[in-house]
């Protein structure tokens, strides 16, 4: 609609020596803006899950395992759907995790952004009647009541490869999905359907930074904490811009200097583009001219981070540390082994989290009389005051116990130890004692004495002022002063979460004390 302009015209006609004139130039403005473009596009959801899976369809087949669906092809060639595989204790696929991150995806007022209405997934030839059987079983959607939330079968397209052709690539995928569904006038956000997202992946976070910053936003994650065993050359490596000129920090929304494409040598950078990304309209329009320009898109699985250094190039780009923005690659049988163990993992984290912060026989309270129940009341209508402020207590403590930085390096730790031994892991068994008791063995750090760090360097002590504590303790320990016996379970410090700080909420009945004068105190 035309917009209406109010003007002030008092005396105006007195000064305006060609009225005619004006009258021309408001006409001309008001038609100018009867035709002004749609500044608010919408935003919607792609899902990558055209790769043949030929590669860990072959592994699986050769390596006998029947956990999980490997389809056989006319021709022989085995291939497995990778986004449908069942990951972990509670049986759900890669994309039963992504319509659950789609579901949750909320701006900071709690509003919801993307919807799975607007969510379309890029199929094969091959595997399109895989994902159409997996929407008629529900698409991910667990509660009946939800049913119409899920992806619906016509938002399953098909990009017409087989795996008798030539891999078109995530590139021409994409550009596929814009030319039949999706248009290049709105935002998309693109998600490597491959990649089976951590639980409480937020993907909120990512389409508020690039709706607030105006720039296409890619998800980044750290390859020293969050690669998931991945190695560095299946990534798309990052350059960034610094927090500052010289610093070697980096803000949370940092611009993108370049972009290298699956580097065969060592990259010099910790970052890389992570399994989501948003593509803003000026950005999607862009794709044509791309495959114009650039041409041979070999090999095809580049294709994707080749357009992003190519955009790069032309245009800015954010790359944005989303909170729990980590996924685990489903490329070959151990990748499918990690992400099982992870989701295992983190069910056991969760469920102990959830016994001592929740526990289910927690004793009822005694109210013995009218001025307890009523104090009882009181505490509790205070705490709701308090949760309804700050939130609830019992929300923070479940998720500072499941925080994803605390818990993937605990992990890959144990992943470590299960792999190579840990020779201070006797949890599981003992040995007899001298004495002909049940005792477990030394850990490693008390069968050897000279293993023990004495300091070469400490101060000499003046001969007339020896401490009893440099006596006792100054001299490096011997063979003589290591147990014999251990009775410990692994002997390592707590790493998780175990309560808040302590805040005294007694009232306060002590007078004030003044600071001018004693005369004044409990004033």
């Amino acid at each position: 609609s035309t917009p209406i302009v109010i003007l002030r015209m008092r005396n105006l006609g007195s000064k305006i020596a060609h009225p005619s004139k004006f009258l021309i130039i408001i006409s001309a403005f008001s038609a100018l803006n009867t035709h002004t473009p749609n500044t608010n596009p919408s935003v919607k959801v792609l899902i990558l899950g055209g790769a043949f899976g030929v590669g860990l369809g072959g592994l699986l087949r050769t390596g006998g395992d029947t956990s999980h669906d490997v389809a056989v092809g006319s021709d022989g060639t085995a291939r497995v759907t990778r986004p449908l595989v069942n990951l972990g204790p509670d049986g759900k696929s890669s994309l039963d995790r992504w319509v659950d991150v789609i579901s949750k995806c909320a701006g900071p007022a709690g509003e919801q952004l993307v919807s799975l209405d607007e969510t379309y997934i890029v199929a094969s030839s091959d595997n399109v009647h895989e994902y159409v059987s997996w929407s008629l079983e529900g698409g991910g959607v667990d509660c009946m009541s939800k049913q119409s939330e899920k992806i619906a079968i016509g938002n399953i397209v098909d990009n017409g490869a087989s795996s008798s052709d030539p891999r078109p690539g995530p590139a021409s995928d994409l550009r596929f999905a814009v030319d039949t569904v999706l248009g290049n006038q709105h935002h998309v956000v693109v998600i490597d359907g491959h990649n089976a997202p951590v639980a409480g992946f937020d993907l909120g976070k990512l389409v508020s930074c690039a709706v607030s910053r105006g720039k296409s936003t890619l998800v980044r994650v750290d390859m020293d904490s969050q690669s998931c065993g991945a190695d560095a050359s299946d990534f798309v490596h990052l350059t960034l811009a610094p927090a500052a000129e010289g610093s070697k920090r980096y803000g949370p929304h940092a611009d993108v200097l370049s972009v290298v494409p699956f580097p065969g040598t060592e990259s010099n950078t910790n970052f890389a583009v992570g399994c989501a990304m948003f593509l803003r309209s000026e950005t999607v329009s862009l794709l044509p001219r791309f495959f114009t320009e650039v041409g041979d898109l070999e090999p095809a699985r580049e294709s994707l981070g080749r357009f992003l250094a190519w955009v790069a190039s032309r245009t800015r780009l954010t790359a944005c540390a989303v909170p729990n923005g980590v996924a685990f690659p489903l490329t070959t049988e151990n990748d499918l082994a990690t992400a099982n163990k992870f989701y295992a993992f983190y069910a056991d984290q969760q469920s102990k989290a959830l016994g001592e912060i929740c526990p289910k026989n927690r004793p009822a309270p005694k109210q013995s009389s009218n001025e307890s129940t009523l104090r009882m009341q009181m505490l509790a209508d205070r705490f709701a005051a308090i949760d309804k402020r700050r939130g609830s207590v019992k929300t923070h403590a479940m998720k500072a116990a499941l925080d994803l930085d605390m818990l993937l390096p605990l992990f890959f730790e144990k992943i470590k130890k299960e792999s190579e031994g840990d020779e201070n892991d006797h949890s599981g068994f003992t040995v007899i004692g001298p004495d002909g008791k049940e005792t477990r063995p030394l850990p490693f750090r008390f069968r050897d004495a000279d293993a023990w760090n004495s300091s070469k360097n400490k101060p000499k002590q003046h001969p007339c002022y020896v401490t009893t504590q440099n006596v006792s303790f100054g001299k490096a320990p011997t063979i003589a002063d290591m147990p014999q016996r251990w009775h410990g379970v692994r002997g390592e410090f707590t790493s998780k979460f175990t309560g808040g700080n302590y805040a005294d909420s007694g009232l306060v009945v002590g007078n004030l004390k003044s600071k001018v004068h004693a005369s004044l105190d409990g004033e």
